[in-house]
């Protein structure tokens, strides 16, 4: 019995170290700087969390290599690393030096531009959530608003050339980077590159190609951030970037090159290069969707029409779902793209989402933005009340407050198209109840006013049918009195 209780005691032990180690920070290495170290350090400067950084990370360094400042991003990833643990009191002493006149150390002029970069980061990483920076909602894709904002440059970086690219294998891919040296793909011109949840960076650096990936910094070598590679290399890496398994043989990416200066080369050396239409036969119907779809998401409407030209659903071959290319088009407030594609498939403009039962002008009154709102009332056909399956209708999705319903554009398409006031969904409450549960001013305000007006008709109607029956009456007693008592004068007065 004692034997028992001294293993029992032992294993309690055991365990309880097992914790204690697992609860232990473990040191940082020096050698490396991750995604996460970015994300943590980010968030210490108030900055709205998020899963992830490593588009704004990319769209940053893609900017500063345009702009001639490659070298200074790399030395701001080299201070990041070195203060990720205690970057606010490094700050602090530095401000400390400064109030005090004493001279910088070129690290400390480096790293008190950490929160100027954070910032950017996170101006470009999410940009709906800085509205009220921008002065309207903007979207990831649109790369020029975003790099105009991030700008603190007299020679701002352009968004030059865009376009969705689909390779069917390592070999194809390859030919691709080939081919942009072939055009000559100056070094000053950056390019992000894209997959449906990740983003990285390449330019060419001489005879070799510069691959940037947050998720690899000081891999290749602890001195630098980024890899310097062959082609072949790079497919690699990018291959390996891009997939969990690396056994995927097509790679389908969105590419964006960034430069100071127009680069009209580009545009015409890959216009139609990557993928060539039609589409083979060879590409399943599941690639094509996913080239749709990242199409849809870049807004590069030149694939886009010949996706719908070659045939392909905006639906997907199924019920609506968010795999669509439409929904992709819907999710990033792409109005041209979402009107291209509404227009090849009219008669499923009611749709319901398998899931929940939203229709299309759910979707887009919950983050579409009023301008795919606006595409969306002009059809007749068009059912504004239709409702999910809680009853909400969409003009109660877009009572309820966000980032992307707070505007009052999209709440007065939805009044003049005729959205109902009065209908409840399941829990019995109203568009009105709806604004008024999220703190929605201004979707409140509007229904209010409209809800006075229907009440201000109403009242003048009545009025007209009470006025025109006490005229009536009024008549009634007159005639009354002129009739003679004589039932043989029961006619009229004056016959």
């Amino acid at each position: 019995m004692e034997f028992v209780y001294i293993f029992f005691i032992l294993t309690l032990a055991f365990v309880a170290l097992c914790v204690l180690y697992k609860l232990k920070p473990k040191p940082l290495d020096p050698d490396s700087l991750t995604h996460e170290e970015i994300k943590k350090v980010r968030s210490k400067f108030n900055h709205p969390d998020v899963d992830g950084v490593c588009y704004g990370f990319t769209l940053n360094w893609a900017q500063d290599v345009a702009q001639g400042n490659e070298e200074q991003f790399y030395q701001k990833l080299s201070a990041m690393r070195l203060h990720r643990a205690d970057l606010p009191s490094a700050l602090k002493g530095i401000g400390y030096k400064e109030a005090s006149n004493q001279e910088l150390t070129s690290e400390e002029e480096v790293t008190k531009t950490l929160p100027d970069l954070f910032e950017k980061i996170s101006i470009a990483q999410d940009p709906d959530d800085y509205r009220e920076k921008y002065g309207a909602l903007i979207r990831q894709p649109d790369i020029s608003t975003i790099l105009s904002k991030i700008n603190t440059e007299s020679t701002p970086a352009k968004h030059v050339f865009y376009k969705t690219h689909t390779f069917a294998n390592k070999s194809e891919a390859i030919k691709y980077f080939d081919f942009l040296r072939s055009l000559g793909l100056k070094e000053h011109v950056a390019v992000v590159i894209s997959t449906a949840d990740h983003a990285m960076g390449f330019k060419r650096l001489g005879d070799q190609w510069l691959f940037i990936d947050i998720n690899k910094l000081y891999k290749q070598n602890k001195e630098i951030p980024y890899f310097k590679v062959s082609a072949s290399e790079l497919v690699d890496i990018l291959y390996d970037s891009s997939f969990d398994d690396n056994i995927q043989s097509r790679l389908t990416v969105n590419t964006d090159f960034i430069s100071a200066q127009d680069e009209p080369y580009l545009l015409a050396g890959l216009k139609n290069a990557f993928p060539v239409f039609p589409l083979g036969s060879k590409i399943s119907y599941k690639d094509k969707i996913d080239l749709f779809k990242l199409a849809a998401i870049q807004g590069d409407m030149v694939t886009v029409k010949k996706c719908l030209n070659a045939g392909l659903s905006v639906f997907s071959k199924k019920p609506l779902d968010d795999n669509s290319p439409i929904l992709k088009a819907i999710d990033q407030g792409r109005r041209d793209v979402f009107a291209a594609m509404i227009r090849s498939s009219p008669n499923r403009l009611n749709q319901k989402r398998k899931s929940d039962g939203a229709t299309l002008l759910h979707l887009a009154c919950k983050k579409g933005g009023n301008g795919i709102v606006e595409e969306l009332v002009q059809f007749k056909r068009l059912n504004v009340d239709a409702q999910d399956f809680n009853g909400m209708t969409p003009l109660m999705y877009a009572c309820r407050l966000s980032i992307y319903t707070n505007d009052a554009q999209l709440i007065q398409l939805m009044l003049d198209r005729g959205a109902s006031l009065t209908i409840k969904d399941k829990k019995g409450l109203t568009a009105l109840d709806h604004a008024q549960e999220t703190g929605h001013k201004i979707a409140e305000g509007l229904l209010v006013e409209k809800l006075n007006e229907h009440k201000t008709h109403d009242l003048g109607e009545r009025g007209k049918h009470t006025s025109g029956r006490h005229f009536t009456f009024f008549n009634a007693k007159i005639n009354e009195q002129s009739i003679p008592s004589s039932p043989l004068n029961a006619g009229p007065a004056n016959s």
